[in-house]
C-alpha cells in the first residue's frame, strides 16, 4: 500500500512537474513573441528611417533642382540681355561709322568743291 501511495505521490508530484515545464513553455513563447514583436518594430523602424532619409533626400534634389533651373532662366534673361544690348551698340557703332564716313566724304566733296572753285576762279 505504501508502495501504491508512493507511486501516486510520484505520479502527482511528476504531473506538478509537467504542469510547470508547460507554464515554463508558455513564459517563453511569451518571451519569443515579444522579442519577435520588438524585432519586427526595429526592423520597422529601421525600414522607415531608410525611407524618410531616401525622401528627404529626394525633396532636398527636387529643391536644388528647382534653384539649378532657376538659376539656368536668369542666365538664359541676362544673356539675352546682353545681347540685346550688344545688338544696339553694334547698331549705334554701325551708324556712327556711316555718319563718319559721310562727314569724311562730305569733307572731301567740300575740299574738291572749293579747289574747282579756284582752279576756276584762276
Amino acid at each position: 500500500m505504501q508502495n501504491k501511495q508512493a507511486y501516486q505521490e510520484l505520479i502527482k508530484w511528476k504531473d506538478q512537474e509537467i504542469q510547470n515545464l508547460h507554464k515554463e513553455i508558455g513564459i517563453l513563447n511569451n518571451k519569443i513573441e515579444l522579442i519577435q514583436n520588438q524585432a519586427h518594430n526595429q526592423i520597422q523602424t529601421a525600414y522607415n528611417n531608410y525611407l524618410n532619409q531616401k525622401e528627404y533626400k529626394m525633396v532636398k534634389l527636387e529643391n536644388e533642382n528647382t534653384k539649378l533651373k532657376d538659376e539656368v532662366k536668369q542666365l538664359k534673361f541676362d544673356l539675352n540681355k546682353l545681347q540685346q544690348e550688344l545688338n544696339l551698340s553694334q547698331q549705334n557703332n554701325k551708324k556712327s561709322n556711316q555718319e563718319t564716313e559721310q562727314k569724311i566724304n562730305n569733307g572731301f566733296n567740300n575740299t574738291n568743291y572749293v579747289s574747282i572753285q579756284q582752279t576756276s576762279f584762276i
